[in-house]
């Protein structure tokens, strides 16, 4: 869908994925020329520069002579924006892959709360479980052991009640 390279560029001390602005404009098929649309779209969506994008100045070669111009690589959250705003064919394609890919999301997002839930209540179930079988253990143990200690206690005096000295 999207053909447009990405680079790494570093963004408040961070290195993340980023796109060239002009690469998105042109794909985006926007009717401004490049300068007032980037200028223009920085303003309106208020984005911060070194937080949003990072402006290069480039030196370029023209027949009259060298001139520069400014390069912007713009992180991918800018790049979703802009193309959402964008009021042609591949910004409206850019619009109906977000809106899919959130449908995507809740859906995944509700069965991952389904299965959270569902674990939930096993380890409730299993934690009442273990707790029950901890009291009958300790109650059967409270009336076997007098039983096995006594048990024990004849045993020894029957089989050599000499060696036993209490």
């Amino acid at each position: 869908m999207l053909e447009i390279s990405t680079t790494k560029a570093h963004f408040n001390g961070e290195t993340i994925n980023a796109v060239n602005a002009r690469e998105l404009h042109k794909w985006l098929e926007s009717k401004q020329d490049f300068s007032t649309w980037i200028k223009k779209r920085i303003k309106q969506c208020q984005f911060i520069e070194s937080i949003d994008f990072v402006s290069l100045h480039k030196k370029v070669e023209r027949e009259v002579g060298a001139s520069s111009r400014i390069e912007y690589l713009i992180s991918f959250d800018m790049a979703k924006h802009l193309s959402m705003l964008e009021k042609t064919n591949n910004g409206h394609l850019v619009r109906m892959y977000f809106i899919e890919q959130e449908k995507v999301a809740r859906k995944l997002s509700n069965e991952l709360m389904t299965q959270f839930n569902q674990a939930i209540i096993e380890y409730e179930k299993f934690t009442d479980l273990a707790s029950q079988a901890g009291k009958t253990f300790s109650l059967v143990g409270k009336i076997l052991k007098p039983h096995a200690i006594e048990k024990v206690e004849r045993l020894k005096k029957q089989i050599q009640p000499d060696i036993f000295i209490d």
